[in-house]
């Protein structure tokens, strides 16, 4: 097998994988949107909530900190979660805090490089 078909395969499988993440960072985004129409009772603030997300995808440097406060959050989520279970220790909390983070950041990743994938940013 030549060379570039085998980097053509390579691309597409990555690109495929890519595809999962984007899923997953647009339904983060609904989420937002949900917690800001709950909390603010409109679906003004709900939708540029929404887009403001979007938007600030687009810009170069303020993704990237977007995406890891996303990753955060869930992070601490897990963290809270597993403090409601009393049997365990704190380093259990850490732990679990640890692997949603970096599952979550790989996920966002991988979603940030299926819309590059998709633009004609390189």
């Amino acid at each position: 097998m030549s060379e570039l078909l085998k980097a053509n395969r390579a691309a597409v499988a990555q690109s495929e994988q890519n595809a999962a993440g984007y899923g997953i960072l647009i339904v983060q985004f609904l989420i937002i949107a949900g917690l800001a129409y709950a909390t603010y009772e409109s679906w003004e603030i709900a939708l540029g909530t929404f887009f403001g997300a979007l938007v600030l995808m687009a810009i170069p440097g303020i993704r990237q900190i977007l995406l890891l406060a996303l990753a955060a959050v869930w992070g601490l989520l897990a963290y809270m979660i597993a403090a409601e279970f009393g049997e365990w220790s704190t380093t259990g909390q850490y732990v679990a805090a640890g692997i949603t983070f970096m599952t979550m950041a790989g996920l966002n990743f991988a979603g940030l490089q299926h819309v590059k994938d998709l633009s004609y940013e390189k």
